[in-house]
């Protein structure tokens, strides 16, 4: 992902939940609320959640001339996540997102849905612009679970012991 100018690398099976819940969000938008630039938004969150690092977001792009709604989106979705608490495979395996595609998953049983809320908090600060730069020469690596990790710069993603 990127946005400000900082690029970083975020758990894919976190970033395709919270975008996907972003979408449903979005959807549920009443009237007025969902104008072109949101009927457009929740399509590209939907691609992104089932496509995730290889669609390459661009949080600026998305968000241009809309942060506040954007914003609005992004702590509605953690919301909802956090009242979640957890995601079971099988419910991964029912969330389809677009089409016949689910979620991004991974081979856990469960996962809580906290790093994801973490993650939905660091965004809206990195959207703000009051996200802390990353140490020299690396990346921030948000969403997985324990701590918040960084990379270094130039390498394929984050390590195997961290996918």
């Amino acid at each position: 992902m990127t946005c400000r100018g900082q690029d970083f690398w975020v758990f894919d099976v976190s970033e395709s939940i919270l975008l996907a819940e972003m979408a449903d969000v979005a959807r549920r938008a009443a009237g007025a609320e969902r104008g072109g630039w949101l009927a457009e938004l929740e399509n590209q969150l939907r691609v992104a959640a089932i496509l995730g690092a290889e669609h390459g977001v661009d949080l600026d792009e998305w968000s241009g001339g809309h942060e506040e709604e954007f914003i609005a989106l992004i702590r509605e979705a953690a919301g909802q996540l956090a009242d979640r608490r957890s995601i079971s495979r099988d419910e991964a395996a029912r969330w389809l997102v677009l089409e016949e595609h689910p979620i991004i998953w991974r081979n856990q049983d469960s996962i809580e849905t906290a790093p994801i809320v973490a993650f939905a908090s660091e965004l809206i600060e990195i959207i703000h612009g009051t996200y802390p730069r990353p140490p020299e020469g690396t990346w921030w690596f948000l969403g997985s679970p324990g701590e918040t990790k960084t990379i270094r710069m130039g390498t394929q993603g984050p390590p195997a012991s961290d996918r």
